[in-house]
């Protein structure tokens, strides 16, 4: 007899590390015993008619996330915590594909049966600004920890918003794949609400709405929880965690927190604006790159100038013109620090420096010659015209 492979869920070990980490940044309550449960429901995109999931007792509770203006952005106004509700492990379902250009909707399977976490937080948001810092944070949060990259574009994380008025029934909107089309969402979704409302009308049923770029679209009425008919699952055992141990294993070996990063990035001898500590902050290479080139460039050749600007707008708009991604080895952090001290001290200027950086990039074996003899076979000395044509 041939042996038939178990399609019997197991539990993913990695994927609860993942949520403890997720759940310690986020200030959260961890169970010390947590339960799997199907939810039942039969859609396209779950074909085996329910999900696993926690619903009655999720991994942790009672989190927060604090926004400060200082680190996540001056239109907050003011600090603020947005409460997390709980956090939750689950089986992620198919990816529905709507309206293709035949009219008809596809369903990609790749992603069904992977684990996620889910985090579901508490209705705290009192303006746009709050939602992009905090879906921000969020996504350096992640990549910090190393639990996921954090983007939305790629699935990696994926964002939905829950919006009622005056306590009108409540409307989903799902799977929104940018924060650009999270905030555009929103205020769509407000203001038709309130458009049904003033004209006399009643939000009477959830409904899942999606986004086609320019409006929210029905995608199908929402069940009530009662009707997902909650079971706890009868193949995954119950958890049972030392959250003693587990914790004072796991926090020590944690990064230090998003804030902790900038904090360091905005004071001395660094000093830098936000927006570039943000930059820094949302790429881990990019930002040992920076610290090497810091420690080249001012610590150990007196350069005037922080060479942020070099890095985060020069060096990646020359990338962005050759159509590259920031790799460390596309130019080495020596012979990047061998130009910015060079135009430091006036041997090329900034218009010839930004020439010869982009020539570099795009011509990566003239790396292997010094700056100053590129700059005198190109005749780029403070003064020249300069030519960065290729021999």
């Amino acid at each position: 007899m041939n042996k038939r492979r178990s399609t019997q869920p197991k539990l993913n070990l990695e994927a609860v590390l993942f949520a403890v980490k997720t759940s310690i940044a986020l200030n959260c309550r961890i169970n010390p015993c947590f339960t799997f449960d199907r939810k039942h429901y039969f859609y396209g995109d779950q074909p085996l008619g329910y999900q696993i999931t926690q619903h009655y007792n999720p991994i942790a509770r009672d989190g927060f996330l604090e926004l400060l203006p200082k680190y996540d952005g001056a239109e907050l106004k003011e600090p603020c915590k947005i409460r997390i509700e709980q956090l939750q492990l689950e089986q992620d379902t198919g990816k529905s594909i709507y309206k293709l250009n035949n009219g008809k909707s596809q369903i990609d399977f790749n992603r069904a049966d992977v684990p996620l976490i889910e985090m579901v937080t508490k209705p705290d948001f009192q303006n746009i600004d709050q939602v992009k810092a905090f879906i921000k944070k969020f996504q350096y949060t992640l990549k910090n920890l190393g639990v996921c990259t954090g983007e939305l574009e790629t699935g990696a994380m994926r964002v939905d918003v829950n919006i009622s008025v005056d306590d009108n029934a409540r409307i989903e909107m799902k799977n929104l794949p940018t924060t650009s089309a999270v905030t555009h969402a929103i205020r769509y979704e407000y203001m038709r609400q309130c458009k049904i409302l003033d004209q006399g009308g009643k939000i009477e049923q959830q409904e899942t709405r999606g986004w086609d770029g320019k409006k929210t679209v029905k995608l199908r009425s929402k069940e009530g929880a009662i009707e997902y008919r909650y079971m706890p699952d009868p193949e995954l055992n119950n958890i049972r965690l030392n959250i003693d141990d587990l914790v004072k294993n796991i926090k020590p070996n944690m990064p230090k927190t998003i804030d902790e990063r900038l904090e360091v990035l905005l004071s001395s001898p660094y000093n830098l604006k936000l927006r570039d500590a943000n930059i820094l902050i949302s790429n881990k290479e990019l930002l040992e790159y920076y610290n090497e080139l810091y420690e080249s460039t001012v610590i150990k050749n007196k350069v005037s100038k922080n060479p942020i600007n070099w890095l985060t707008h020069e060096l990646i708009g020359c990338l962005s013109k050759s159509n590259k991604e920031f790799n460390k080895n596309l130019i080495k952090v020596n012979k990047l620090s061998e130009l910015i001290i060079a135009n430091d001290k006036k041997i090329i200027n900034n218009n010839n420096t930004k020439l010869l950086l982009l020539h570099l990039i795009n011509d990566p074996q003239d790396q292997n010659e010094s700056i100053l003899k590129l700059i005198k076979e190109y005749d780029l000395e403070n003064g020249q015209s300069g030519n960065s044509n290729s021999r």
